[in-house]
């Protein structure tokens, strides 16, 4: 499959799994299509902050779960691994970073949020390795909650050194 970023294609979005792993088309959006996916999952966490909170690991899984099925079926329907169309990756990676946060910290949201979008754009080790050898929806999706998951990390290495010297 093509990593090209410059690729033409044509997405159906009558097609469901398309309108999921597209967000509502959102990432057509060339360039800034993962951040608004990100940003996006923070107004989705913000808005039903009551039930996530109690379910947030069955918001988490069935969104892994979704996302790989979802993500896999629009890769290969385009023909290309992991375009930056496919944001329902982010949206659940960032849930990952939303687990350290409560509502009124938006602090950590937005540290949280630039912590992510760096972790899924210079993509360290394991990610990268992910990226390049795990073609499929399973490897979009676990990128992105590698990301997050450095990100949590990164979160809570911040809050700790805030914590100590105060």
């Amino acid at each position: 499959m093509k990593k090209n970023r410059k690729s033409k294609f044509f997405i159906n979005l009558f097609n469901p799994i398309n309108i999921i792993s597209t967000f509502f088309g959102i990432g057509l959006i060339p360039y800034v299509s993962g951040t608004l996916g990100s940003i996006i999952s923070i107004i989705i966490w913000y808005y039903s902050n009551n039930i996530f909170i109690k379910y947030e690991w069955i918001f988490i899984t069935l969104g892994v779960m979704l996302g790989i099925y979802c993500c896999e079926k629009t890769s290969l329907y385009i023909k290309h691994h992991d375009h930056y169309c496919i944001i329902f990756d982010e949206i659940v990676g960032m849930w990952i970073v939303l687990l350290n946060c409560s509502i009124n910290d938006y602090k950590s949201i937005i540290l949280g949020l630039f912590f992510f979008r760096i972790f899924d754009i210079i993509k360290p080790w394991p990610i990268n390795w992910i990226n390049k050898n795990i073609l499929n929806g399973f490897g979009i999706i676990l990128d992105d909650l590698l990301a997050g998951i450095y990100s949590l990390i990164m979160l809570f290495i911040y809050n700790a050194i805030l914590l100590f010297n105060m």
